[in-house]
């Protein structure tokens, strides 16, 4: 069998430095480095999009809104959903998402001081402001996105575990029950489990491969 890939996507206002934990920890597992590749939405960077070798499962990592987008691309054998959520904003049938009208302030206050908005987002979830200059014109798509994103529907891979913070301030127990209901595992800690929890997302993750 083939040895499996691992795709890592951040969340909106992340960067990979977020993964070097776990990364650390898929290494000493003996993964190999190039069987770890990061798919950059280039919020603090250029974005990259790595092509997969053809034929190898494909293990998706994911931290916020990089699960939703690991949903879109699909061709998934597995997925960790790390603080993650299918959709974000709240609607009639999704009572348990973000309050629409809470997007709506942040991405209007983003237009005119997105500084502080990322100073702000990135204190209430725990998590550093990434190194670089940040590009205004992408986070501003992202939260666009954030917005409209919905992969509820989206089948999820044949492996497949959400990691959940039973402190998340942004995506809270609710939220994260909606999403994937009976299929969360709770953590202690808040919306930064790929820094404050690297070790067990990265087991979890090498379980997720091995049942692939």
């Amino acid at each position: 069998m083939s040895k499996p890939v691992f795709l890592l996507a951040h969340g909106w206002a992340g960067a990979p430095p977020i993964w070097e934990g776990l990364v650390a920890e898929l290494r000493r597992a003996g993964v190999a480095a190039d069987d770890i590749q990061h798919w950059d939405q280039g919020y603090f960077g250029t974005p990259t999009d790595p092509a997969l070798p053809p034929g190898r499962p494909v293990i998706g990592i994911g931290h916020s809104l990089g699960v939703a987008l690991l949903l879109v691309r699909g061709g998934l054998s597995g997925l960790l959903a790390v603080n993650g959520f299918s959709r974000f904003t709240a609607q009639a049938d999704f009572p348990n998402g973000t309050p629409s009208r809470l997007l709506t302030q942040m991405r209007r206050r983003f237009a005119t001081d997105p500084a502080a908005v990322l100073a702000d987002f990135t204190t209430r979830a725990g998590l550093p402001l990434p190194p670089g200059a940040a590009n205004a014109d992408l986070l501003a798509q992202g939260l666009a996105l954030l917005a409209e994103i919905d992969q509820r529907s989206a089948p999820l891979p044949p492996a497949f575990q959400a990691l959940a913070g039973l402190d998340d301030p942004i995506v809270t127990q609710a939220h994260s029950e909606a999403c994937f209901p009976a299929r969360v595992e709770w953590l202690p800690g808040g919306h930064a489990l790929p820094l404050t929890a690297a070790d067990t997302c990265a087991a979890a993750a090498l379980r997720l491969a091995a049942s692939c």
